[in-house]
Order: C-alpha cells, then sequence, then structure tokens
C-alpha cells in the first residue's frame, strides 16, 4: 500500500470518526429535548388527571345554575316584598281618603256655622287644591244656608270636660264675656 491510500483511508477514517461524533452530539441533544417534552406532557396528564376538564365544565355549569336558582329567590322575596308594600300603601291611600273625605264633611258642616258674607273669605284662606273647588263649585247652591251658633250651644252639645270648647265656654263665661 502506498501512503497515499494510506493517508486517503486514514482522512477518511479521521472523517468518519468526526461525523460520528457529531452525529452522536447531536443525538445526545436530541433525546435530552425528547426527554424535556416528556416531562412535560407527563406533568401536563397530571394536571389534566387532577383538574379533569369535564368535571371543571360540570362544576362551572352546576355554579352558573346555583347563581341562576339564587337570583330567582331573590326576585320572588323582592317581588313579594314589593307586594306586600303595594298592599300596605293601597290600604293606607284608602284610609286616608276615607279619613279625607270625612274631614272634607266636617269642613263642609262647619262653614254652615260660619255667616255667608264671612264664607268666601274663610274659603280664600284653604289654598287651592281639588276640595277647594269642590267647595267652591258647590257653595253658591247653599249660599243662604247659616246655622248660627254660640259657644255655650257648643258646649251644652259635648259636656265632657276635657273637651276644647267646654274649656273654652268656662272661661268665656268667668271672664264676663259670653252674655
Amino acid at each position: 500500500m502506498d501512503i497515499t491510500s494510506f493517508v486517503a483511508n486514514l482522512l477518511v477514517l479521521v472523517g468518519i470518526i468526526l461525523v460520528y461524533t457529531f452525529q452522536k452530539r447531536q443525538i445526545e441533544s436530541l433525546q435530552t429535548s425528547i426527554k424535556g417534552q416528556q416531562d412535560v406532557l407527563s406533568a401536563i396528564k397530571t394536571y389534566f388527571d387532577i383538574f379533569k376538564i369535564d368535571e371543571l365544565k360540570k362544576y362551572v355549569a352546576l355554579k352558573d345554575e346555583n347563581t341562576l336558582l339564587e337570583s330567582r329567590k331573590k326576585i320572588q322575596e323582592v317581588t313579594a316584598i314589593t307586594e306586600q308594600e303595594s298592599k300596605r300603601i293601597q290600604k293606607t291611600v284608602k284610609m286616608m281618603e276615607e279619613e279625607n273625605s270625612e274631614l272634607v264633611s266636617i269642613l263642609w258642616g262647619l262653614l254652615f256655622l260660619v255667616p255667608p258674607h264671612m264664607r268666601e273669605q274663610r274659603i280664600r284662606t284653604f289654598g287651592k287644591g281639588p276640595v277647594t273647588e269642590q267647595i267652591v263649585k258647590n257653595l253658591p247652591s247653599v249660599a243662604d244656608t247659616y246655622v248660627p251658633i254660640t259657644l255655650l250651644d257648643m258646649a251644652l252639645a259635648n259636656k265632657a270636660s276635657e273637651n276644647p270648647l267646654n274649656q273654652a265656654y268656662e272661661e268665656a263665661k268667668r271672664s264676663g264675656d259670653l252674655k
């Protein structure tokens, strides 16, 4: 064998050794990368085993349903309270209407105690409102109606000693203002 062929063979052998070493390092690098990927996949698998997606979806659906049911319950409670308050307000309004009706009747009756020439003057002090309008509207039909009443008549009509009219009568009688 001659030296050239020996050197050529030696160069080929060195090239093969270099290629082998280079590929071995690449293979080791790829094996390390694959091992790292396997570790990541293992961790993901463990994560999914711990937090099962289907069970999480079920949990979220249950939470949503629970929230919806609680909201409906709150709405029912608020509706019940609103209905109660509405009934209470309607009852109060009805009671106030009855009381106002009674007060208007009393006021109407008291207007007959005022002499006709003073009625209009007194009515002007009432203010403006639906009750005053009704009184002004109906007043001309009873313009000449007058029931004179004295403090004595009022005191005799109500004999209770706590009545302010009786007290006023007694005071007027003592002071000599009563004739």
